[in-house]
């Protein structure tokens, strides 16, 4: 049985629209996402070890994870970097902290 919007926001958490988009076009199940998940987790030791990602629908997914993941620490990071100085000249909030 196909992937539901429901499913994916169990198993992630709250992801924004096109994430979830992307991954219902994919015609995965619950039961890839999961080994997805687990793939996308443990990428490392498992090419550390010379062993590929999965391939097919499963490896497919493991990819959009993995670019998730790696967008949100980089957003995370960008606000940190604007973050070092928390206050304007003036003395007001600088944007990103406003944001927040």
């Amino acid at each position: 049985m196909p992937l539901t919007g429901e499913q994916i926001v169990l198993a992630l958490g709250e992801v924004d629209d096109v994430i979830i988009t992307r991954l219902l076009a994919t015609g995965g199940t619950a039961d890839q996402l999961a080994e997805s998940q687990t793939r996308s987790e443990n990428n490392e030791p498992l090419l550390s070890s010379g062993r590929r990602l999965p391939g097919g629908r499963v490896g497919y997914l493991a990819d959009m994870l993995i670019t998730l993941e790696e967008r949100i620490v980089w957003e995370s990071a960008e606000r940190l970097a604007l973050c070092q100085f928390p206050l304007e000249a003036d003395g007001t909030p600088c944007v990103a902290v406003r944001a927040l």
